[in-house]
Order: structure tokens, then C-alpha cells, then sequence
């Protein structure tokens, strides 16, 4: 009686960790629109934000943990948040859906009385040659400080390829994410610091932090978007999200957040 008592409580522990292991297998499949949580890049946080109502709902947090954790997300859940076209080897069991264009733009602290300067004079601040805003506005008497990201950001990457200057340059101070620049930009008000910084369009807007308009720059527009699983490739909210991606509905949001379409 003994054995046969023993022998079926191992039976209904087995029965017990094996009905856990399926439920959290099926965690991504049963997923509804309401109950999604979305994370991963930074600059896709707004685009994604903005996106989720259209599909049923949803949360996009403002942190970041990085594209690389977008990817790691989906495999969890249903979609992750991009930063950037996913690689060959990401796409690996993967799938993408493009939202739209996100401009980069630089961006410096409030009470820096500038608005606009060329193409030149930004390439000449970030490699040192102009080192005072004094240089661009006799009126402003402040030492530049150059804020940049780390190798493989995502904004700074694209940079790179589109003006390879950028390949060379060494910044006066690193920050690892998208919110620690901006709250950085907007400290500088506060501190009389000279910074300016580079990111995202939609990190800068709405905020305590002016946008410079660079004369002779060709604007860069990073797509990002959507990834997911490709076993969860049945589920309706992809398919959804697939439709909604290109429907002219999106598109005109896309316009009126001031991106740019996919």
C-alpha cells in the first residue's frame, strides 16, 4: 500500500511540472491584443506605441532593452521591438514587420541659443576642430560636449554608413540608451553644459531640447518595426499586424508622427 501510495504521488508530480512546462510553451500562441507587451529597441517604442491601438491594444514601455533583447522578447512572447532591419542570421526563424522610417536627428540642450548650422560645422565640432559654440554664435560662450552611443547602436551604426567621418570620431561621453541622452540634453539646460547628441526623432520631440536643422545633410531614416517567431506565424495578431502594416490608415499615422513611411 505504501509503494503503490508513493508511486502515485510521483505519477501527479510529473502530471503537475509537465501541465506547467505546456502552459508556459503556450504563453505566445494564446497571447490576446489587450494583453500584449511589447519591448525591445528604444527608438521603435514611440512607432509601436502609436501602432497598438490599431490591432486591439497593447503596451510599448518607454525603456529599452536593446534590439538584441527586441529578438530574444519575441522568442517569448509574440512580437519584440526592432531598432533596425534584422540580419540574415536574426531573420533565422524570425520574421519582420516594418513600420516606418524613424529620422535621426541631432539634438542640443534648450538654452543653447542655435537653431541651424551646416553640414561642416557639425562634422568640425565632433572631430574637434570647432570646439566652442563661440565659433557658430559669437552670442553663445560654451564648450561643445559631444555625447555618443556605444559601437553597435543601432542610430549610430546607419550614421556611420551614411557619413563614415563618423567611423573616426571619439566621443567626450558615452551613454548606453536612447532615454540617458535625453535626459542628459535636457540636464544641460539646468548645468549651462554645451551638448549636443544624436538619436532617434522621436526621443527629442515633445521635450525640454531643441532639434538642430543641419544644412546639407541628407536625412537618414532608420526602418524599424516588428519581429516574431515564426512558429507563432498562424496567430491572428501577426496577420493583423501584417495588414495594418501597409494600410493607407497607418500610413497617414505614420505622417502625422512626423516619420516617415516604410
Amino acid at each position: 500500500m505504501r509503494r503503490t501510495l508513493f508511486f502515485s504521488r510521483r505519477v501527479v508530480g510529473a502530471m503537475v511540472k509537465n501541465s506547467v512546462i505546456l502552459f508556459f510553451l503556450f504563453i505566445p500562441v494564446c497571447v490576446h491584443a489587450q494583453d500584449l507587451m511589447i519591448q525591445g529597441a528604444g527608438p521603435s517604442a514611440k512607432v509601436v506605441r502609436a501602432f497598438l491601438p490599431l490591432i486591439g491594444g497593447g503596451e510599448s514601455p518607454e525603456n529599452s532593452i536593446k534590439h538584441a533583447g527586441g529578438l530574444q522578447w519575441s522568442d517569448l512572447y509574440l512580437f519584440g521591438r526592432t531598432g533596425r532591419p534584422c540580419t540574415k542570421e536574426e531573420l533565422d526563424g524570425r520574421g519582420e514587420i516594418f513600420l516606418a522610417r524613424v529620422p535621426l536627428a541631432f539634438a542640443i540642450s534648450e538654452h543653447i541659443g542655435i537653431s541651424s548650422i551646416s553640414y561642416q560645422q557639425l562634422k568640425d565640432m565632433f572631430t574637434k576642430k570647432i570646439k566652442n559654440w563661440s565659433e557658430i554664435d559669437d552670442k553663445v560662450n560654451l564648450p561643445i560636449i559631444t555625447i555618443g552611443r556605444e559601437p553597435s547602436e543601432a542610430m549610430l551604426g546607419f550614421l556611420k554608413k551614411a557619413y563614415p567621418v563618423f567611423n573616426k570620431i571619439t566621443f567626450d561621453v558615452i551613454r548606453k540608451k536612447d532615454n540617458h541622452v535625453t535626459m542628459t540634453l535636457m540636464q544641460g539646460a539646468l548645468d549651462g553644459k554645451g551638448y549636443i547628441g544624436f538619436g532617434a526623432l522621436p526621443n527629442f520631440t515633445g521635450r525640454n531640447i531643441k532639434i538642430l536643422d543641419i544644412n546639407g545633410m541628407q536625412e537618414i531614416g532608420v526602418p524599424v518595426g516588428l519581429v516574431y517567431n515564426l512558429k507563432n506565424s498562424d496567430h491572428p495578431l501577426i496577420s493583423r499586424a501584417q495588414k495594418m502594416a501597409v494600410s493607407d490608415t497607418w500610413q497617414e499615422k505614420v505622417k502625422a508622427l512626423g516619420l516617415r513611411i516604410y
